[in-house]
């Protein structure tokens, strides 16, 4: 809206060859944020994005999958960061594996009344978005520019961004 939202954006430079790859993967980033799918988009397609892997069957829907639910843990990882920067928090403390991503809301797995607002960690970033990436391949490289090879196995990111402009609806065109 207008006002500002929490959205997440999935990114990978696989494709969609009609198999559903697209719709899968949108529908895995709002499951791994906890965001409606109005409010999640997954981008694909584009080389300057994160490396993907190879269309064999459904290499794209398992390998992009794994690559975001690892970049999840990241996101989960840089918002845990930002809640344990010095600022006051209800969730300061707290390991990583103790919080997860609800939605609008980072919150402690064992006490989910104990939470902290995404759209506020973001501000505290002093940028627009919080991201998480994965980074590793198949064979452990650290990143794709380490003579990795992939070819199963893709790398993805997450985002999750504070607009303050209007994004189209779920009918409207991007």
């Amino acid at each position: 809206n207008d006002n500002g939202t929490v959205r997440a954006i999935g990114r990978c430079a696989t494709q969609d060859l009609g198999t559903g790859a697209w719709t899968v993967c949108t529908q895995m980033t709002a499951m791994l944020t906890g965001l409606p799918m109005d409010r999640t988009r997954f981008e694909l397609g584009d080389t300057q994005l994160p490396p993907g892997g190879v269309s064999v069957g459904s290499a794209p829907t398992t390998s992009v999958g794994q690559a975001l639910s690892e970049a999840a843990g990241k996101l989960r990882d840089a918002l845990h960061k930002i809640i344990n920067d010095g600022a006051p928090s209800p969730l300061a403390g707290l390991e990583p594996a103790k919080i997860k991503l609800a939605g609008d809301r980072v919150v402690a797995i064992d006490d989910p009344g104990k939470f902290v607002m995404v759209l506020d960690l973001i501000k505290r970033s002093g940028r627009a978005y919080v991201e998480g990436m994965s980074e590793k391949s198949e064979n452990g490289a650290d990143d794709i520019g380490s003579d990795a090879t992939i070819p199963w196995r893709a790398l993805a990111s997450l985002k999750l961004s504070f607009n303050e402009r209007r994004m189209p609806g779920p009918n409207e065109m991007l």
